[in-house]
């Protein structure tokens, strides 16, 4: 009389349900890397396809610091570029190749991965093959002397050369104004030696300027510039580019603009959300450059990589960065991911002149990797170079005060165990609470609805994101219709998601119970003595089981913490966050057996079978669990596989206890809406 299903839909529960198993084995609990099971000639053919790093430059010369040279440009880009990002190169070569030039590029990453010094090597490769920008040089009007220079265009390269030339033509005309007899001549002979010295592109313009100057001396009228505040207007347009097209990284803070604008032009311009966006908008609309009042705008050819975030991308308008490509923050965990670590690593330790990682170390690095991943760790690695490069840098100079040769896997550990002893401050305070009884969390014994559920508390750093037990209870009584009720809704302290999996669990309720008859229950589930707020739906299932041990009076262990979100069929859905909660549940277990509690059962944590694809638990915890026996971790799909081993019974029946007490509600109103 439990249990029924609706006509052609499938379930989460069985008439015989299995009993969920521990996990037992290492490597279920922390995914070994295969790099250190390689031999030296497979773990060398891997990182043959990255180029080594010598020795730094300078003392005191950062590797991944903003704008590099470009040696290390070119080798960041040469690491990040074939595996973690390879779809930002190829994003910014066929833009390069196909693209509208007035339509430009934003790309989506940062120094963290990499992103800058990639773009910048993959725009290299096309720009080295355009042609030569032309330079710029402001001169004098012939035809109007007193009125706003003209802007001659001239090859790359030339035009300071030429505005200098032609500066000591026009002062050495002008001293020899004075005595009329020597105008004339003293035109020819400067004007004449260089025009003959000049390119094509000036040759008509100087033709044009010495024509003027003859009718001048000719008619006897003054020097057109005589004096200092006259002088003629010649100025090459500087800084321009040099050796061809160039690719320009302008994204180190307090960038001129112009003066990026001007090296960039005929090439790309590579900035971040630092630069003057809007004179970078009004010049990319414009496709010019005004450097002076009244005077003509240099010409601007250039396209334009510009690299943010999900907010700088929001603010962008669509008519310019009409094309975009977006950073990995995390890949596939494969052997060509695990030689980048490698690769990176090893070139990290040389650069900075510390000791060369062992393979056991590089392992270490890959392990400590996926646990920064997000979700789907066995499966995937981070991209956060930042992370790898201090953490190889930490360990060289341990390895260094240790007299060691090579970093070994232990100091990895040590280096890591090191960063965590140094963010505990607001993990021992709520342990401490927990343990003298501030905070109210059994982990022994058993009780009627309640249950613990496991919260994550986030902070910087990320080895300061910790998890706690809260504990979870739930109390029942006849109602008006279906109505399970959360306290925390009502209180305005949930979020969406919560919301979302309370609801999932009403569902369930009217899908397990109410088919033929009226659910009539008034349910209040409370967070105890959690008062921030409650975010995810990670707890529904933990809720659902404690309003299920108050129907069905059947008391659970309080010594398993329950994460997991419940769909409406009763399958139990993965959640974020796994190993931090394992580990925060197995360091409270830990301090309570080593004062003496010794739970029947043991500790351990329940967790959704879906979630198995991302445990990578620290390895004392994993070593812990695979061991030594006093925890376990159950992986469960559905709730009846998870209710034998909270309340010691078979799932059939509990839920014929919830369904009989359901139905003396439903009996209870019925009596009461006849009075």
């Amino acid at each position: 009389m439990f249990r029924r299903s609706q006509p052609g839909v499938e379930t989460a529960t069985a008439t015989k349900t299995s009993v969920a198993q521990p996990l037992r084995v290492m490597n279920d609990l922390l995914r070994p890397a295969d790099w250190d099971g390689l031999s030296d000639a497979d773990r060398a053919q891997l990182t043959a396809q990255f180029p080594a790093l010598g020795e730094r430059a300078a003392r005191g010369e950062e590797l991944l610091r903003v704008a590099p040279p470009e040696p290390l440009q070119n080798w960041i880009a040469a690491v990040v570029g074939r595996y973690f990002q390879p779809q930002v190169a190829a994003a910014v070569r066929s833009w390069l190749d196909t693209a509208p030039e007035t339509a430009h590029l934003f790309v989506g990453g940062s120094e963290v991965q990499g992103v800058p010094q990639l773009v910048v090597a993959a725009a290299r490769e096309k720009v080295a093959r355009w042609p030569a920008p032309s330079s710029y040089c402001y001169v004098p009007n012939p035809e109007a002397p007193d009125q706003a220079p003209l802007l001659l265009t001239l090859p790359l390269g030339k035009a300071d050369a030429f505005g200098q030339a032609l500066g000591e033509a026009l002062n050495a005309v002008r001293q020899a104004w004075a005595n009329p007899a020597n105008r004339a001549p003293a035109v020819a002979t400067n004007f004449d030696a260089l025009i003959s010295a000049a390119p094509p592109e000036g040759q008509a313009y100087l033709a044009r300027l010495r024509a003027v100057l003859l009718q001048l001396a000719a008619s006897g009228s003054d020097f057109p510039w005589d004096g200092r505040d006259n002088a003629p207007p010649v100025a090459s347009v500087t800084p321009e580019p040099k050796d061809g097209a160039q690719v320009v990284d302008a994204t180190g803070p307090e960038q001129d603009l112009n003066s990026a604008l001007l090296r960039a032009n005929g090439g790309v311009l590579v900035v971040s959300d630092s630069i003057d966006f809007k004179g970078l908008m009004r010049a990319l609309f414009q496709r010019e450059l005004s450097l002076q009042d009244g005077w003509p705008a240099v010409p601007l050819s250039v396209r334009v990589i510009l690299l943010g975030d999900d907010d700088d991308y929001g603010n962008i308008p669509d008519a310019v960065f009409r094309y975009e490509a977006w950073a990995q923050d995390i890949v596939h965990w494969d052997r060509n991911a695990e030689a980048t670590y490698a690769a990176l690593s090893t070139g990290v330790a040389a650069y900075y002149a510390l000791p060369a990682p062992s393979a056991g170390a590089v392992a270490r690095l890959i392990q400590e990797g996926s646990r920064r991943a997000d979700s789907i760790n066995r499966t995937r690695l981070t991209t956060n170079l930042l992370l790898l490069h201090d953490l190889i840098v930490e360990a060289g100079k341990l390895t260094r005060m240790r007299n060691e040769t090579a970093i070994a896997p232990e100091t990895i550990d040590a280096v890591l165990e090191q960063r965590r002893a140094l963010q505990r401050f607001n993990i021992d305070y709520v342990q401490e609470a927990i343990v003298t009884g501030e905070n109210i969390t059994p982990t022994s014994g058993t009780a009627v609805g309640q249950i613990n559920g496991l919260a994550i508390l986030a902070a910087h750093p990320w080895e300061a994101i910790f998890a706690i037990p809260c504990r979870i209870s739930a109390t029942v009584a006849p109602g008006e219709g279906e109505h399970v009720l959360d306290v925390e809704r009502e209180a305005g302290q949930t979020d969406e998601s919560h919301v979302r999996g309370l609801l999932a669990m009403e569902g369930y309720f009217i899908g397990q119970y109410g088919q033929d008859f009226s659910l009539s229950l008034a349910a209040r589930i409370r967070f105890e003595q959690e008062q921030n707020s409650m975010g995810g739906d990670s707890a529904s299932a933990a809720e659902l089981f404690a309003l299920l041990s108050a129907l069905a009076n059947l008391p659970m262990r309080r010594s398993i913490a329950v994460t997991g979100a419940v769909g409406q069929y009763g399958e139990i859905q993965p959640i974020g966050g796994v190993n931090f909660k394992i580990q925060g549940f197995w360091d409270l277990c830990r301090i309570r057996r080593q004062q003496g509690e010794q739970p029947e059962g043991g500790y351990g944590v329940i967790i959704p079978a879906a979630n198995v694809r991302d445990l990578m638990l620290r390895p004392a915890v994993a070593a812990s669990i695979a061991n030594e026996g006093w925890f376990s971790v159950w992986p469960v799909s559905t709730v009846d596989e998870a209710l034998p081993l909270l309340m010691g019974v078979p799932a059939a029946t509990v839920h014929e206890r919830a369904e009989q007490r359901l139905r003396h509600y439903a009996q209870l109103q019925a009596q009461s809406r006849r009075r």
